[in-house]
């Protein structure tokens, strides 16, 4: 109750104070595992269980500048998403919003490495000639690779028993010697790989890349020069 006086008048009136906007950690989400070097999501619930509406300014640590902010209304309830990236090693993060805080256990995956082999049958083709491209996906501690995707010239094929792969794809329209790359793209315990092996792409009478200049007879047989 607040009086107010001006000279011998005065009159009362009723004021009500409203409590400063309270930001509450309510819940905190994020996932159970992560990839080493990954940028992943936090997730902080935070609720103004305060009079007023105000800020909530979440931080996420380890990651140091690690931020995110809601504008929330009394009694307003927001989750509020902060991107970290994961540490080489298992962590319990920790997300504070003014006075409050909640953490988070997230275990590390550290990918395995892996490697291809790639060899080309035949290693010299006509333009457009089909070659089957065929090797294998092996990781290095010597874990299974079977039912994973390789790539080989644009063209993908699954890897079978020990990670062994056949793939038939078209040779290039250009003669030449071309580089053929096969490819592993990873997955989230596997890190990706390459290899490459060469091709001679060969043209012929009948080939796109050689033109009959002119038909020389010399001493019976025909010479034909290439664009090359």
């Amino acid at each position: 109750m607040v009086k107010y006086e001006l000279g011998s008048s005065s009159k009362t009136a009723s004021l009500t104070v409203l409590a400063p906007a309270n930001m509450v950690i309510t819940a905190i989400s994020a996932p159970s595992q992560v990839r080493s070097g990954a940028a992943f999501l936090i997730t902080a619930t935070v609720q103004n269980t305060g009079g007023t509406a105000g800020w909530a300014d979440v931080s996420i640590t380890p990651g140091g500048i690690a931020t995110g902010s809601a504008y929330l209304q009394p009694g307003a309830s927001q989750g509020i998403g902060v991107s970290v990236v994961m540490p080489n090693a298992d962590t319990t993060f920790t997300a504070t919003c003014g006075s409050s805080s909640k953490t988070v256990f997230v275990e590390v995956i550290m990918p395995v490495a892996t490697s291809l082999t790639l060899s080309l049958s035949p290693a010299s083709v006509a333009p457009n000639g089909s070659v089957v491209a065929s090797g294998a996906l092996t990781r290095g501690d010597g874990g299974s690779t079977s039912g994973l995707t390789v790539s080989v010239d644009g063209v993908s094929g699954t890897t079978g028993s020990g990670g062994a792969y056949s793939i038939t794809f078209t040779a290039p329209s250009t003669s030449g010697t071309k580089t053929i790359t096969a490819s592993f793209g990873g997955t989230t315990l596997l890190l990706p790989s390459s290899t490459q092996a060469r091709l001679n792409v060969f043209g012929g009478i009948a080939g796109a890349n050689w033109l009959l200049l002119a038909p020389f007879l010399l001493g019976g047989i025909l010479l034909y020069i290439s664009r090359r």
